[in-house]
């Protein structure tokens, strides 16, 4: 008997539609349950009765602040036009008008005090990209507020001078009123700029600057008595 004929004969190949391909070994079967669940970039909450959209900050991987110092500061030298400019040998001068501004900024002009504004912040944006610490930017403030009343007490010092020199010397009428207006006007600038700097000067200190004024006054007309005394010895032999 011819075995291998008669099984030949039983077995029939499946048809196409029916045979399944052997899965290959790199490719893995996804199954339904192994999607990734993703958080949304916006949560919904009630707030008083409303429904309002927030962000979602656990979704937020990026920030606007370098955490790297040599991104935020300045390059030591700047090319303009093919001229290499040393920045750093300019943090004196950055420094000094920073300083100027501040005290502009409190001037009793109000366009003057908000252009300097505007300056200050200019140059303390440069001092800081230049590296100069915030330490040392309070202590450049500190001092020109101290530089600032100590000028401002010079200058009401000078006016009250004039006003009471004035009243001892006299003059016309008219002049009198006029030198008058002028030096009213300018303790009134000095009265607001040390108030914008957190100083005002009250009624007493007004009153001891006048007297001091007054002594000054007397001082230099004895001088000039004694003075014109000499000469007048010295010439005439009295």
């Amino acid at each position: 008997m011819n075995l291998s004929g008669n099984l030949q004969t039983n077995v029939s190949p499946l048809p196409p539609s029916q045979a399944k391909p052997a899965p290959r070994p790199e490719e893995e079967v996804k199954k339904p349950n192994d999607r990734k669940t993703e958080t949304p970039v916006i949560r919904w909450e009630l707030v008083n009765g409303n429904v309002i959209g927030l962000p979602n900050i656990s979704q937020v991987d990026f920030t606007t602040v370098t955490t790297h110092e040599e991104l935020i500061q300045l390059p030591k030298y700047l090319t303009i036009f093919g001229s290499r400019i040393d920045l750093t040998s300019k943090i004196e001068f950055f420094k000094d008008q920073y300083t100027k501004n501040i005290n502009l900024s409190k001037s009793h002009n109000l366009l003057v005090s908000r252009f300097a504004e505007f300056k200050v912040a200019f140059y303390g944006t440069i001092l800081s990209l230049l590296g100069v610490s915030p330490q040392e930017m309070i202590t450049l403030q500190a001092q020109a507020r101290e530089a600032a009343l100590k000028e401002n007490r010079v200058l009401l010092e000078e006016n009250i001078f004039n006003e009471e020199l004035i009243g001892i010397v006299g003059g016309s009428r008219r002049t009198i009123r006029g030198q008058l207006t002028v030096i009213n006007e300018l303790n009134k600038q000095f009265f607001v700029q040390a108030e914008r700097w957190g100083k005002s000067y009250t009624q007493e200190e007004i009153v001891n600057i006048k007297i001091n004024q007054c002594q000054k006054i007397l001082d230099n007309l004895n001088k000039e008595k004694a003075n014109l005394d000499y000469q007048l010895a010295y010439y005439f032999g009295a």
